[in-house]
């Protein structure tokens, strides 16, 4: 009976691709539509911002070399990220969403879901941060 429920509870999680380069997302993009994966690179364009309903949330770009995916998370991260910083974003990357009236192509939305490793983990502070 334990083992049926174990089985029952893993069935529903997803695994993470773990160490996806920017360049190998971007050119399998649809093959990466819609699954949980784990990114790093430099923050740049950093905004924290909040909604007009009163959430906090952040984004920004996350590059590799020459190419870069948008990073989009609920509220703030601690700790607080600048720019130039090395991280690893863990999320669910979606190749195009439609927020409102604007889409927003190959995005990682790493907003922190209970059970997984979701969110954005400071690996290195950037020189002049």
């Amino acid at each position: 009976m334990v083992v049926a429920t174990l089985c029952l509870l893993l069935v529903g999680q997803t695994a993470t691709v773990q160490g996806v380069p920017v360049s190998r997302l971007l050119a399998d993009a649809a093959a990466y539509d819609g699954k949980a994966v784990s990114v790093s690179g430099q923050v740049g364009d950093l905004e924290q911002k909040t909604s007009k309903k009163g959430n906090k949330y952040t984004v920004f770009k996350l590059a590799s070399g020459k190419e870069s995916v948008s990073v989009y998370m609920q509220g703030w991260p601690e700790p607080a990220l600048k720019q130039g910083d090395s991280v690893n974003a863990t999320g669910v990357f979606e190749r195009e969403r439609k927020v409102g009236s604007f889409t927003v192509k190959n995005q990682l939305d790493a907003t922190k879901v209970k059970g997984t490793d979701y969110g954005v983990k400071l690996l290195k502070r950037g020189s002049g941060a």
